[in-house]
């Protein structure tokens, strides 16, 4: 995890985004009454968190839960650099 890169999205509807590099995606079953039987997580490449939606209200995608994440790292112990839209992803 001391590894981590931000990079910068080169096309799509996050164009010009800088972003983390790495993140995990996988999904787990969900527990009893839920409405999906899975649930989706994201494995920060920062810290090793476990991201995952848990707005009941289906107002926010697990997508937009991973950039919060981001946005706090930027925030507090990794800021982000300059954004470069024609960078695009380093791996």
């Amino acid at each position: 995890m001391s590894d981590t890169r931000w990079f910068t999205v080169a096309s799509g509807p996050l164009q010009g985004r800088v972003r983390l590099v790495g993140w995990l995606l996988t999904a787990v079953a969900a527990g009893p009454g839920m409405s999906d039987p899975w649930v989706a997580v994201a494995g920060c490449p920062r810290c090793g968190a476990l991201v995952y939606n848990n707005d009941t209200n289906n107002e926010r995608t697990l997508g937009e839960a991973v950039l919060l994440h981001e946005d706090w790292h930027a925030a507090t112990d990794f800021p982000r650099p300059p954004s470069d839209a024609g960078e695009g992803d380093p791996r």
